[in-house]
């Protein structure tokens, strides 16, 4: 018999080795404000190497929010982001198990959420 502990260990693994990011989940960057509908130009990099680009519109008012426009590319990648008035980073980028706990154990559901971290590289 299986534990809820051991599914949710299992359930932590499976995202946690995931190599590849195919979801084009939402990127937001709330503390920094951007002219709603600016272009943004999102680049993929892989150890300094430019691997595709992208030319997109900005979907948020007053913060940076777009989707990854790109369809296939490891989570080890790294995304950058000029806008009009500055240069950004997507970094740390990984998956997490979101799985929920309840009063019987381990609920599971198993997603995979996507997580992320930024960095201001440049202000004009």
């Amino acid at each position: 018999m299986i534990t809820s502990r051991e599914r949710s260990t299992e359930d932590d693994e499976n995202c946690k080795n995931m190599k590849f990011v195919t979801d084009n989940p939402l990127i937001r960057i709330d503390d920094f404000y951007e002219k709603h509908n600016a272009e943004l130009r999102i680049i993929l990099v892989d150890k300094n190497d430019t691997i595709e680009n992208r030319i997109i519109k900005n979907e948020g008012y007053d913060n940076i929010m777009f989707n990854i426009p790109f369809d296939k590319f490891k989570i080890t990648n790294q995304i950058l982001i000029y806008s009009k008035n500055s240069i950004l980073l997507v970094y740390k980028m990984e998956y997490y198990n979101d799985g929920k706990w309840g009063a019987m154990g381990y609920n599971g559901n198993g997603d995979c959420e996507f997580s992320y971290s930024t960095k201001l590289l440049k202000k004009n």
